[in-house]
């Protein structure tokens, strides 16, 4: 399938990130801006993307339990997910490691940074926690 057809959901409680977001990857595919985790949840209801954004701290659920339950469902369970944080924290890697989302990147972003890891994983299917798996 080409890039331009993939539909990527961005799920962060800033606004300028969202347009951040849109501004950055609306060019190559068919993006989805959410401001909470409710709201992604109410999206995969009718809408089953290629990849989620996400960032880690969101006030109306905690972004690890949402993760997870994303993870434990049939229907979202293989879609990479690359995490958004504030700053690089030992734990947190551990944490996202844990609930197996795909990667992820520390603010502030740069769209070829956004970009080529979005890339990485929607060409290659694979988590950078696949080689540590048994």
């Amino acid at each position: 399938m080409h890039a331009q057809y993939r539909t990527i959901f961005v799920v962060d409680e800033d606004e300028r990130a969202l347009v951040f977001a849109k501004e950055s990857l609306s060019d190559t595919y068919n993006v989805i801006a959410a401001n909470s985790a409710r709201t992604l949840l109410l999206l995969l209801e009718n809408i089953i993307p290629d990849l989620i954004v996400l960032d880690i701290e969101l006030t109306d659920m905690n972004a690890f339990r949402l993760i997870d339950a994303l993870k434990r469902s049939e229907v979202t369970e293989n879609i990479p997910i690359i995490t958004l944080l504030k700053s690089a924290h030992p734990e947190y890697e551990k944490q996202i490691s844990s609930y197996r989302a795909t990667d992820w990147l520390v603010k502030p972003v740069t769209k070829e940074m956004l970009v080529m890891r979005i890339e990485k994983y929607l060409l290659a299917g694979v988590s950078i926690f696949d080689s540590h798996r048994a």
